[in-house]
């Protein structure tokens, strides 16, 4: 009888750590590579990546008419996912879109992709639909986890620029500035505290863009609607984190990426962290056009030679066969996850807390400077010395020295950058739909009319508007008011 509870109970420890063990094992979806399976060793994460890319990109990147019709048949999945990312519904429910896979009479479902059909059971389309919910849903989690320090940061960051207290601030942000029709949250651009549902998007496809070969997903601004590509399923998948989900829900999130702000800073570079650098990604970070200027940061303020990396990390290219040194590949990116940790910390606490303190302000010296990057350059430059020509002191003795070519060649470059077009961020004399939106709220047409008479016959109390502080603007703007004591007379 002993024997038997004994051989039991071991049958069942078994018996249990594998169910267990099985229900551990990730369940990927069906369009996944055969033998897939997820790393973080930087190595082998570079290598999978390729190789699954390649055997895949037919299929999910190119197609031969350039074009797709998924068609009012395709399924749509209405979920209970709060959404409050867009300007067209919100809040709203989150809906996923799976572009052409079309329901059967018989509960089977047809899926079509770039260059082949198949039939799949209910059983797989069901690993689909639940899958891709519960990406949008961690990803906009770790989005959140992210950008609500970054939030609280901004704040405080916004107070000290004003002399006062975070407290002080807060506590006055729901309140309408004296004589005008706008509350200071809206002032000061400050949005409503931040939650995880302004990361979730309100409506999620799983589809393809052929016209955008090599592009994993693209975010809709405004709208709410992200397209997610099985390609960025599989890297997600690869690295252990959903960095491209998060990617494309920062854009959606009109708190951070509303458009035409949008279009005055470099809105990839910024949806690019902190999914770019954390320390799972391995691949993006060395390589991603979108991180050309912190690698160029990195190398300036850190010492990283990238064009050295490269020359010893490859051994030799035999007609797009690339073989690796091994051992040193892993020597660097042992380097790279050091410094993207340094640039995670820094952006988190500093640098993306300085832009929303004053988005306008940036976009502005965008403008000026005709570069995106603006805030990652000062920010650096302001709290890191350089040291890559040859340590510390031989290069501050260097930068001495050429102090005077130095100040010659950055004010020629101040001066060629001024009114450069900047892929749209130059906006010029042009007046923007939320410009005028907020000066028709604050100004009656009468009080225009005055504004304007008055600006027309003194053109230099324009140019001085400009250099004020945004509360030494109010109270200047504050005498065209019907109501103010402080008027204006206009001949």
């Amino acid at each position: 009888m002993q024997f038997k509870k004994l051989l039991v109970t071991v049958l069942f420890l078994l018996t249990g750590a594998m169910s267990v063990s099985a229900q551990s094992q990730p369940q990927y979806p069906f369009f996944f590579p055969k033998g897939f399976y997820q790393t973080t060793d930087p190595l082998k994460q570079r290598e999978e990546y390729v190789r699954w890319l390649n055997s895949t990109w037919t299929c999910n990147q190119g197609g031969a008419l350039g074009t797709t019709i998924p068609g009012s048949d395709s399924i749509r999945v209405h979920t209970d996912v709060v959404s409050t990312d867009s300007v067209t519904e919100n809040p709203a429910k989150m809906t996923m879109v799976f572009d052409h896979y079309i329901q059967q009479p018989d509960g089977t479902v047809r899926y079509t992709d770039l260059c082949h059909t198949e039939i799949l059971s209910a059983e797989q389309f069901a690993v689909v639909r639940d899958g891709l919910k519960k990406l949008a849903v961690e990803a906009a989690q770790r989005n959140f986890e992210f950008y609500v320090k970054v939030y609280n940061r901004s704040i405080e960051v916004r107070a000290q620029k004003l002399g006062i207290s975070k407290e002080e601030l807060i506590a006055q942000l729901d309140e309408k500035v004296p004589g005008y029709n706008v509350t200071f949250r809206e002032l000061h651009r400050i949005p409503p505290h931040m939650q995880a549902s302004d990361f979730i998007p309100r409506e999620l496809h799983l589809g393809f863009n052929p016209p955008l070969g090599g592009i994993l997903g693209v975010t809709w601004l405004n709208t709410g609607v992200i397209y997610y590509n099985p390609d960025a399923w599989i890297t997600d998948a690869l690295n252990g984190i959903p960095k491209v989900m998060q990617h494309e829900q920062v854009h959606g999130n009109i708190d951070l990426q509303k458009w035409p702000l949008s279009q005055a800073f470099d809105v990839e570079l910024i949806a690019s962290i902190p999914e770019m650098l954390y320390s799972e990604n391995k691949t993006d970070f060395p390589s991603h056009g979108y991180a050309k200027d912190i690698r160029e940061l990195a190398q300036i303020y850190y010492g990283f030679d990238w064009d050295e990396m490269h020359r010893q990390i490859v051994k030799f290219d035999f007609a797009g066969n690339v073989v690796y040194d091994d051992e040193k590949f892993l020597y660097y990116y042992k380097q790279i996850d050091q410094i993207k940790a340094e640039m995670m910390k820094f952006f988190m606490e500093v640098t993306i807390p300085e832009f929303y303190s004053d988005p306008i302000w940036w976009s502005a010296a965008n403008d000026i400077r005709g570069d995106n990057n603006t805030v990652f350059r000062i920010t650096m430059a302001d709290h890191y010395q350089i040291c890559s020509l040859g340590g510390c002191d031989a290069t501050s003795q260097w930068l001495s020295e050429h102090k005077d070519e130095i100040m010659e060649i950055a004010q020629r470059a101040f001066r060629a950058g001024m009114g450069k077009d900047r892929s749209g961020g130059n906006f010029g004399d042009r007046v923007t739909p939320w410009m005028l939106e907020q000066y028709n709220k604050l100004f009656t047409p009468a009080e225009q009319v005055k504004i304007e008479q008055y600006f027309r016959q003194h053109p230099e109390q324009l140019k001085n508007l400009r250099t004020m502080t945004p509360t030494e603007a109010v109270q200047f703007m504050q005498r065209f008011k019907t109501n103010s004591l402080d008027k204006v007379t206009v001949q």
